[in-house]
């Protein structure tokens, strides 16, 4: 089976995963990598056909 994943956006998009023994962060993901800070992200669309893909703005 497939593993229960969440996403959220902020500074970074974070996906985690969930389970029945907790919630941990499966991994962070930045494309910023000339700057100390970054810009928010607003948005992001997991893909219904290809569950692989999360787009973001």
């Amino acid at each position: 089976t497939l593993p229960d994943l969440l996403a959220t956006s902020g500074d970074y998009l974070r996906v985690w995963q969930t389970s029945d023994n907790g919630t941990r962060l499966e991994c962070l993901l930045n494309n910023n990598k000339n700057s100390d800070f970054c810009a928010p992200l607003t948005s992001f669309d997991w893909n219904e056909i290809e569950p692989n893909l999360i787009g973001t703005s």
